[in-house]
């Protein structure tokens, strides 16, 4: 065997790991732009796993003790694709006795190449366990499934804990936004008012589809610090495309002077909201004013047009990477389960989930959620 070269593919998998991690976050990449960054990585994982036992013993599971998650996911997925049952085990005593990293990394390999599977063949007794690997907790899965089943009770969760400053908040109020009445929607914008929770309001609002929502996120965008969030929202909605005259000045951060201790405990890492267009606040308004009229309050659009019972599909085949996974769990409650798009998940996979989905005749309702309320 040529170690070097193994090596090699081994570092290339876990660098572009990285790279499809940041791609399932891109506002600008959408399910195309995902495929040519897995490609790649897909070949290198397929030469890992036909590396055999001696490449497993040598190279594979060394690497799940490293401290580099992204050697950790590499070597794990390789393993489960080679499909010994000595691999495999490695990997689960990787999920259940690692490091926090490395168990989260462990999980995200079992769901890519198990997926429903893992699921079911891990014991019930690691439920908490599975997720905190996931990044979620036991109340944030409960939500989804309570609206699903058609719980008023879970509704009702969403409209009390629509100013809760956890994760439990932040889902209640994109629930709101989808599938909320006018109450719900001038609830959310009235949070606008309180600091902390500005930001992920108007994340919400950029999914509600709704003219009032669009209107909400106009003033924001002369706030530097949201004025590419409160656009992003803005845009989604009513169909604006921020090029010319409607783009802003971008500030950069040197020029931006706040207090030491501040600066020194901000996270300077870049994020994806930097790379969002910033709107030129007197061009957006302008437009916005002659727009107005052609949108009907009580509609709901999405890029502009009339937001229909299956243009929930459309939008997870087109839009951005960011911005799918509110969709894709708000088309799982409003067909109670049957439609199912993991957007965490292979392009490929997603790609067929979403052909099935097609196929099928769901007449998904677009009403608000308490309409459908059952139990």
């Amino acid at each position: 065997m040529r170690w070097d070269v193994l090596e090699t593919h081994l570092d290339e998998a876990a660098f572009l790991f990285t790279q499809w991690d940041r791609a399932l976050e891109s506002s600008t990449r959408g399910l195309h732009g995902l495929e040519k960054v897995e490609q790649r990585l897909q070949a290198h994982l397929d030469a890992l796993a036909a590396t055999g036992p001696r490449g497993a013993a040598r190279l594979l599971r060394p690497a799940l003790g490293r401290d580099e998650p992204e050697y950790v996911r590499a070597a794990c997925v390789a393993l489960l694709r080679a499909g010994a049952q000595a691999h495999v085990d490695a990997v689960l005593k990787t999920f259940s006795e690692g490091e926090p990293a490395s168990r989260m990394e462990a999980w995200r390999a079992l769901q890519l190449e198990w997926r429903d599977d893992a699921q079911k063949q891990l014991p019930r007794t690691r439920e908490a366990d599975r997720l905190e690997a996931n990044g979620m907790t036991a109340s944030e899965v409960s939500l989804p499934r309570g609206l699903m089943r058609g719980e008023r009770l879970a509704w009702r969760t969403c409209q009390q804990q629509a100013d809760g400053r956890d994760a439990v908040g932040r889902l209640a109020r994109l629930m709101l936004a989808v599938g909320g009445d006018d109450k719900d929607l001038a609830r959310l914008t009235e949070l606008l008012q309180v600091p902390e929770l500005r930001a992920d309001v108007l994340w919400a609002l950029g999914f509600s589809g709704r003219p009032a929502a669009a209107e909400a996120c106009v003033p924001w965008m002369r706030e530097a610090s949201l004025a590419g969030l409160a656009a992003e929202a803005f845009c989604s909605i009513v169909g604006l495309k921020l090029e010319g005259a409607l783009v802003g000045q971008r500030v950069d951060r040197d020029e931006a002077l706040v207090p030491l201790e501040e600066d020194l405990a901000r996270d300077l890492r870049p994020k994806e909201e930097d790379a969002l267009v910033l709107p030129n606040p007197d061009a957006v308004e302008a437009w916005w004013a002659k727009a107005r009229k052609d949108f009907e309050p009580a509609g709901r659009y999405l890029a502009g047009q009339s937001f229909g019972p299956l243009d929930l599909c459309e939008a997870l085949m087109t839009l951005p990477m960011r911005r799918r996974p509110p969709l894709a769990l708000e088309l799982s409650i409003r067909s109670q389960g049957r439609c199912a798009v993991e957007v965490r998940a292979w392009a490929h996979v997603q790609r067929e989930q979403l052909r099935a989905i097609q196929r099928l005749d769901t007449r998904l309702l677009v009403q608000p959620f308490a309409a459908s309320m059952r139990l």
